[in-house]
């Protein structure tokens, strides 16, 4: 009976303040709104995947042949991150900007398991990214060729411009904010509810000072100026 009453008084507690969370989830939704479709600028991404085949005249295409050495992989990975690739990309396709900036917008993952390697480009402009991403495969074909061998790589993949942004994720970033919003509105509820010390109500002295109460004082002034409205009515009639 008494976890009853202590759970009613709780959501009376939020039924008392619910224009206080409803005002903190709103303020919280529109800065939100704002810094996700105003604020951000939103990033595409495109990604190629190249398989490693070997090197020499043998070439690993075949499903049963797909277990090739692991450290021709991570060499062809590393190759990829090395200024000869990174840098003829930058340059031949005039990004400009800062080429460390560049370089951090680019990923270079090797599939667990496989020859297979995934570059991955971020950029602002939709069309860039398939670009940026192509051509770092290309590159990299190119100088994996020159260091190591000849059909060293094969492109299975090739990026396509991408139709959505993938950050922001607008609507879950919102939902978030929303979410937290209304746990810090019902914390900041119960808070404020706890250090607020005054009495409101009869019930208040019933609950906090264990006492009866036999009568409630009116408010005459209150009541004098409801009568007032009143005559006032009556004497237009």
């Amino acid at each position: 009976m008494t976890n009853t009453i202590q759970f009613r008084e709780y959501i009376h507690i939020l039924i008392r303040r619910t224009r206080m969370l409803a005002g903190t989830t709103a303020a919280a939704v529109i800065i939100s709104i704002f810094v996700n479709y105003v604020v951000l600028d939103p990033v595409y991404t495109a990604s190629t995947t190249i398989i490693v085949k070997g090197t020499g005249e043998k070439a690993f295409g075949q499903y049963g042949d797909i277990m090739l050495s692991q450290e021709l992989v991570k060499t062809c990975a590393e190759i990829s991150k090395s200024n000869a690739v990174m840098g003829r990309v930058f340059s031949d396709l005039g990004l400009g900007g800062d080429y460390e900036e560049f370089k951090k917008s680019v990923n270079i993952r090797i599939v667990k398991e496989t020859g297979i390697i995934k570059i991955t480009a971020s950029s602002k402009n939709a069309s860039k990214a398939p670009d940026i991403s192509n051509s770092l495969a290309k590159a990299l074909s190119d100088e994996a060729s020159r260091v190591i061998g000849k059909d060293t790589l094969s492109i299975i993949d090739i990026a396509q411009k991408p139709m959505h942004p993938s950050s922001p994720r607008r609507l879950l970033n919102t939902g978030i904010s929303a979410f937290l919003a209304i746990v810090t509105g019902v914390f900041a509820v119960f808070l404020l509810e706890y250090t607020d010390t005054t009495v409101k109500s009869s019930a208040d002295i019933e609950r906090d000072f264990k006492l009866k109460v036999i009568g409630v004082v009116p408010n005459f002034e209150k009541s004098e100026s409801v009568a007032k409205i009143k005559n006032s009515r009556h004497k237009r009639r």
